[in-house]
């Protein structure tokens, strides 16, 4: 953790805290990442460790989650009743003859 600590940059102004006679290593970044970075000033890669949520937060969030599926499902399958009228040959089986 030290060396971690002892290369770490301050991100207003970007001045080094790396010992003396070492050199500063960047750690390889994605494509995708690069052209994010790009795209907005400021911005920086970020790798979450841990997420510090209750258990009744967590529950909470998940009541809300299902009950914001159920107009999707609603959507899905009126989007999929309509495309199986209209072209009988996707299901057969389910208009008869």
């Amino acid at each position: 953790m030290r060396e971690i600590q002892d290369k770490a940059e301050c991100p207003r102004c970007a001045e080094s805290r790396a010992l003396p006679g070492t050199a500063k290593v960047s750690p390889p970044v994605a494509a995708h990442v690069k052209k994010v970075m790009g795209e907005y000033q400021g911005a920086q890669p970020v790798v979450i460790l841990d997420l510090n949520m209750s258990f009744n937060s967590m529950v909470w969030f998940m009541v809300k989650w299902v009950l914001a599926s159920i107009p999707a499902f609603i959507i899905l399958f009126v989007i999929f009743a309509i495309l199986f009228f209209m072209f009988p040959v996707l299901a057969p089986q389910f208009l008869g003859d």
